[in-house]
């Protein structure tokens, strides 16, 4: 089947839930959890859309590069964990997972960085769950090889 990714601003996120609604058979994949306004810190409406569009079965969740988001120079884990934490709650760890970004996430971070950032912003996942967000789901969603492997950091 068709899958669709989902490059969009959280200006965009209430139009785009529109439309994936008026196509069900569509799998989406809605990256860097919706592009929230972490430089200023803003929530709303974000924080209520990406609700809306977790709460059709047909989408999953990335989160990738969102620390381009946030300022370049200056974000700490912290200005990013109530996004991470709001698109975990509300994908749930069968639709979430984990998006290097790469190369563009070395505008605001080194990948080593990003990665470590991903490893404690999903640390409150169960095993079975982290399993999920570093290889699983995406394999299930982009149907590869279980031969591929999973991006979780060992340790």
């Amino acid at each position: 089947g068709l899958l669709v990714e989902l490059c969009v601003y959280h200006v965009q996120l209430a139009s785009v839930t529109e439309v994936v609604r008026r196509c069900p058979e569509v799998r989406f994949v809605l990256d860097h959890i919706g592009k929230p306004n972490i430089r200023e810190h803003v929530r709303e409406p974000w924080w209520q859309d990406i609700k809306a569009i977790a709460a059709l079965p047909n989408v999953v969740c990335k989160i990738s590069e969102i620390a381009n988001q946030a300022d370049f120079q200056s974000w700490t884990i912290e200005d990013l964990r109530p996004y991470v934490e709001r698109a975990l709650e509300v994908f749930g760890e069968d639709r979430v997972m984990y998006g290097a970004g790469y190369p563009v996430v070395l505008r605001a971070s080194s990948y080593q960085r990003w990665l470590d950032t991903a490893e404690t912003l999903t640390s409150q996942l169960s095993t079975d769950g982290k399993r999920k967000f570093w290889g699983d789901n995406a394999r299930r969603v982009y149907d590869l090889p279980s031969s591929v492997r999973s991006a979780q950091p060992e340790g």
